[in-house]
């Protein structure tokens, strides 16, 4: 069974991916490590230079690619990445069809990747605290940051296509708890 954690850019998925991972020994995975991967895959390589021309002494140059985004093109980026990103989460469904993982997929929803899980989890923060966390993380790309959200759902929205919903706050021991609560509903099932 694998279980998918999302959420908006700065609510924690990566943290509480973590957690799930060194406190509970879960093995967890991510659609990031997914997507970095992907741009060492000859294939998806020949898709990006033939959509960007964006290869130097080949390898991608990303700046080549982040100049040329706009509403069309983020699109078509999307379309070459994403595949190679859902077949690398059908590898693992398949490896943990008798055993329990969790994949971190910021673009769950968005992409209807949501189909290829078993069930969702969202991990919900206030928009104030987010934000707060972007800064903090790297206030150089905070703006950047932002410009991404426009691509996404809100958190109203994924919580309510969550199947479980997690309220990250700072407290580590709180957020333990829910997670303890939440993965004792997912192993009973």
């Amino acid at each position: 069974m694998i279980i998918a954690i999302t959420g908006c850019i700065g609510s924690g998925k990566s943290y509480i991916t973590s957690i799930i991972q060194n406190h509970f020994g879960y093995d967890t995975f991510s659609c990031d490590t997914f997507t970095v991967n992907a741009y060492q895959d000859e294939f998806v390589l020949k898709q990006l230079d033939k959509a960007f021309n964006c290869l130097i002494d080949g390898k991608v140059d990303k700046s080549i690619i982040k100049s040329k985004l706009n509403d069309d093109s983020i699109k078509i980026l999307n379309s070459i990445i994403h595949p190679y990103v859902k077949n690398q989460i059908l590898k693992v469904k398949e490896l943990y069809k008798d055993s329990l993982a969790f994949i971190e997929v910021p673009l769950l929803f968005e992409t209807n990747m949501d189909l290829l899980f078993d069930k969702s989890l969202v991990i919900s923060v206030e928009d104030e605290l987010r934000h707060q966390r972007l800064k903090n993380r790297n206030p150089n790309n905070y703006n950047e940051m932002i410009k991404l959200e426009k691509y996404q759902l809100s958190n109203e929205e994924k919580v309510k296509k969550a199947d479980y919903v997690l309220h990250s706050v700072y407290d580590e021991l709180d957020n333990i708890r829910q997670l303890s609560n939440i993965i004792k509903k997912i192993v009973k099932k």
